[in-house]
């Protein structure tokens, strides 16, 4: 059977028909490009207004900076919010380091180890004011939830220009732990102090739960308390703890070298006037006192009695708090960037006695984290 072939005609209705829809598609992709030239637009204005630019270089009139940096509930809301009652101070919003994409955040900023720290804290702080400002600052917090590898310490060394001023928080690692895992992020607003504020969204308004959990820590899946409450491993317990010493370990280096401040979250009242003086404040030792007096967060029950035994965490912890403070190089040192050895006295013995599983060099032990590394 012999197939006709098309017509000229027909070959020509069909040519027509796909110049035809040529034309639609190239309309429609036109179309397309005007819309995402437009949105490209509207992103780059909103990211302008959201992110300062890398490498923007500070003005002749900028004002002095500082950085509080720590774990997450060392105090450094607290610190904030009084810092930003200061007439010639702004402390505003939080910065964090920036992993891949992720979604803005009304009271937080973020940094890669290409952007300027300067530049991001004027952002944060939002340099229009009626009069010219004297001292601007913000926090950057490492938070529980990952462990921060070496190199992202090395790469805040390069982003935090030299005169920055830097002030580290250190809490008592049980308190932090209770603070964390009992009540989560939580503030207790003064009302009548968050109407002075200069700026909204000084922080996030998170409410202090009524309802608190009890922890009763246990080891290989045996409680070791018969106390009713949620069910928490100690290594788990211990593996937190844990990051936030390798975080005070890291950030004290990159502190010290800068001549900063290492606070003690208990002595943060007591040091209020002079570390206003330090970041470069003229505030009467009057003015200081006041805002010590009212600050905008209130301080928030202790939560020991809401851990099961608290005997492990207690003692465990405790051994880290003194290392830390007495400041020993030879008693901590990473094998790799996620591998910590801790020649600690009693630390062994301690991990032996509550159940806590982890490798032995000796005398030392051998950790790696349980959570994932945060890389840049």
């Amino acid at each position: 059977m012999s197939i006709k072939p098309p017509s000229e005609q027909s070959l020509l209705s069909e040519i027509k028909s796909l110049h035809e829809t040529i034309n639609v598609l190239r309309e429609e992709n036109s179309t397309q490009r005007g819309l995402l030239a437009e949105y490209q637009n509207k992103y780059a204005e909103l990211a302008n207004h959201i992110q300062p630019k890398p490498h923007a270089v500070p003005s002749q009139t900028s004002p002095a900076h500082f950085l509080i940096l720590g774990n997450g509930r060392t105090g450094s809301s607290w610190l904030t919010t009084n810092f930003n009652q200061l007439p010639d101070v702004r402390a505003h919003r939080q910065i964090g380091w920036r992993l891949g994409d992720q979604p803005d955040h009304p009271q937080r900023y973020s940094i890669n180890k290409s952007d300027s720290m300067t530049a991001i804290i004027d952002a944060a702080c939002d340099s229009r004011e009626p009069t010219p400002l004297h001292v601007a600052g913000s926090k950057f917090i490492f938070q529980p939830y990952t462990y921060t590898h070496s190199e992202i310490y090395s790469q805040l060394s390069e982003c935090i220009e030299p005169d920055i001023k830097l002030i580290y928080l250190k809490r008592a690692y049980l308190e932090c732990f209770l603070s964390w895992k009992v009540r989560g992020v939580a503030h207790s607003i003064d009302p009548a102090i968050d109407a002075k504020q200069r700026i909204p969204n000084v922080l996030e308004n998170h409410i202090p739960q009524t309802e608190l959990r009890h922890l009763v820590l246990n080891s290989r899946g045996v409680p070791l308390s018969d106390v009713s409450g949620t069910p928490y491993p100690v290594n788990q317990a211990v593996d937190d703890i844990l990051v936030m010493f390798s975080n005070d370990i890291l950030a004290r280096r990159l502190v010290e070298n800068r001549s900063g401040k290492i606070i003690d979250y208990s002595r943060i009242r007591d040091e209020f006037t002079a570390l206003a003086a330090f970041i470069g404040s003229s505030a009467t030792t009057k003015i200081c006192r006041d805002i010590i007096a009212n600050p905008l967060t209130q301080k928030l029950p202790d939560l020991s009695d809401y851990l099961h035994p608290s005997q492990p965490l207690a003692e465990i912890a405790g051994l880290l708090d003194n290392i830390f403070w007495q400041n020993e190089s030879n008693s901590v040192s990473w094998l790799k960037d996620n591998t910590l050895r801790l020649n600690i006295p009693g630390l062994a013995d301690a991990f032996n006695r509550w159940g806590v599983v982890a490798a032995r060099d000796g005398d030392a032990v051998i950790w790696r984290p349980q959570k994932p590394v945060m890389l840049i």
